[in-house]
């Protein structure tokens, strides 16, 4: 089965399963990267939103031989824990009285995202730009975020001067810091105690969540502090969105041979929407701090 065929068979048995009083529709929606995805849509009678639920995985387990009927009711059930939010949900879920203290920002390529950043606020800083997004809910009862552009900015009561003022330390707030050793990471999530590098150590710069971490350049003074605790100057090798490594300065690696290994890892581990740059930095001759922003009297 394609996946074309695959998507229309779903969206019917996922409109079969609800029954009466929802519509099921499919679109294409443009991801981080300009990457494409398809997802299902499900529309509620009375309700302001009709969240989407994205199939790729789907169709992956069903080539794996999930059945359709399995998939379609897995489908149904992530929208009744997560989806329905009701006739006013959207307000219930964004209070823009208090908007600025749930806006944060993410850490993108700007090259790959030319198109959308066009259309909303955002940043430059090196190869990559800074968005905003307001945050539905926090990684532990499974994130949601509404990215901010040129049309809803207005919604949310906030000006592109407040948003960029407050959102980066918003942002060190929900995604706390987080600087380790790789081997010590790598021994904790496999549970088996791992020697350590002999040779220079690698540092994995993320946040708790492990989700947008690289985001975590941008917060206040971290690069310095990082200098500080190794000593040494250090090269950010951008693994992807959600983590950068670093590498102390010392370790006998030239920058072409870098380069080419953040270029050949980009291509061949990391998922397209994951990708964050090709481009090796050296701290401290390349800065990620984004000018301060002072709001008018």
């Amino acid at each position: 089965m394609s996946y074309n065929e695959f998507t229309e068979v779903l969206k019917q048995q996922v409109s079969d399963t609800l029954g009466p009083g929802f519509a099921v529709t499919s679109r294409n929606v443009i991801k981080n990267n300009s990457v494409e995805y398809v997802c299902l849509v499900i529309n509620k009678e009375g309700s302001m939103i009709a969240p989407g639920i994205y199939l790729n995985g789907f169709y992956l387990e069903h080539l794996n031989g999930k059945s359709m009927e399995e998939i379609a009711l897995n489908i149904v059930d992530i929208y009744n824990q997560h989806g329905d939010f009701g006739k006013d949900g959207l307000c219930e879920l964004i209070h823009t009285e208090n908007a600025i203290s749930r806006i944060v920002v993410r850490l993108v390529n700007y090259e790959k995202n030319i198109e959308r950043l066009n259309a909303c606020p955002h940043e430059r800083v090196q190869d990559l730009a800074v968005t905003y997004h307001y945050l539905l809910s926090n990684v532990k009862d499974g994130l949601a975020s509404i990215r901010i552009d040129d049309e809803n900015c207005s919604f949310f009561g906030v000006s592109p001067e407040e948003m960029k003022k407050h959102a980066l330390e918003n942002t060190e707030k929900f995604f706390a810091p987080d600087f380790v050793r790789l081997d010590d990471m790598l021994s904790k999530l496999s549970g088996v105690p791992l020697p350590p590098f002999e040779s220079t150590p690698l540092y994995v710069l993320s946040n708790k969540d492990r989700y947008y971490g690289a985001t975590s350049l941008l917060y206040n003074k971290i690069l310095e502090r990082i200098q500080q605790t190794l000593g040494t100057g250090f090269y950010i090798l951008p693994s992807s969105v959600n983590e950068v490594l670093i590498l102390p300065d010392g370790s006998g690696m030239d920058e072409e041979f870098l380069s080419d290994m953040v270029r050949s890892v980009n291509r061949e581990q990391v998922p397209d929407t994951d990708v964050l740059s090709d481009r090796i930095y050296h701290y401290p001759e390349d800065s990620f701090t984004l000018p301060e922003q002072v709001l008018p009297e």
